[in-house]
């Protein structure tokens, strides 16, 4: 699996959280630092999820509900947030974890393969 990576989702031109539009984030995978060698997602299912300081969630996003989606092919890790949900959360600063699951373990292996600062603005 992919090694552990640090991600801001701060507000940017090219990727802000903005309160009531639709938040998208694609992320590819690599095995290597060097981001030549894409990581191979074969059987492997996603989560999300965004929590305050104190560890409310605030949100979580899976394959299995459909705001995950994983592409085997290009190695990509993909996921939506609705404009309804994004309406509802608070300005403010938040931690995602970002989770690939293989299911075929007992129990399921669960791997971080990023985390970081996720910002919500108006």
């Amino acid at each position: 699996m992919p090694s552990p990576a640090s991600l801001n989702f701060i507000q940017t031109a090219d990727n802000p959280c903005i309160q009531g539009v639709t938040f998208r984030a694609v992320l590819t995978l690599y095995d290597d630092e060097a981001g030549t060698v894409e990581s191979d997602l074969t059987g492997l299912s996603g989560r999300v999820r965004i929590t305050a300081a104190d560890g409310t969630e605030l949100w979580e996003g899976t394959t299995a509900g459909g705001e995950v989606t994983i592409v085997v092919l290009d190695a990509t890790f993909t996921f939506v947030i609705d404009a309804v949900t994004t309406a509802a959360f608070s300005v403010g600063s938040y931690h995602i974890d970002i989770d690939l699951i293989d299911t075929s373990t007992d129990p399921d292996e669960v791997d971080r393969v990023a985390h970081g600062e996720f910002q919500v603005v108006k």
